[in-house]
């Protein structure tokens, strides 16, 4: 597993709760999620909501925030497990930024500290 990408996830780990956001053609969803990580996926549970569809093969998003850092995550749905009140996903990491605010004076701002992104299995050979 790429050590970027370790670093990261075990960020996720230790912050552990944070926002979903899954994108339809219509509407915009927002929901609570608890994260967790196994090796190189990405784990949530959210609380089942009458108004979610399953999950399943999309792309969805996790934010967090700790303190003076931020995680951004974007992810694609590889399984999912539905019981009674909640959702448990498992998610391949496609993307992830590890941001830290700075500040100097009263101006404050976003600095990149770690970036992972997959290598994508769709290459074209050099001609």
């Amino acid at each position: 597993m790429n050590n970027t990408l370790q670093k990261i996830l075990r960020k996720v780990e230790s912050v552990q709760v944070g926002l979903l956001r899954v994108e339809n053609k219509n509407e915009k969803l927002l929901l609570q999620a608890r994260a967790g990580a196994s090796q190189d996926h990405l784990n949530c549970i959210i609380e089942k909501n009458n108004k979610s569809d399953s999950l399943l093969s999309r792309n969805v998003s996790l934010i967090q925030k700790d303190k003076q850092d931020y995680l951004y995550i974007s992810c694609k749905v590889k399984e999912e497990i539905q019981n009674k009140s909640a959702v448990i996903m498992s998610m391949e990491v496609l993307k992830a930024c590890w941001f830290t605010r700075r500040s100097k004076g009263s101006v404050s701002w976003l600095q990149q500290k770690y970036t992972y992104e997959a290598l994508s299995n769709n290459l074209d050979l050099a001609s």
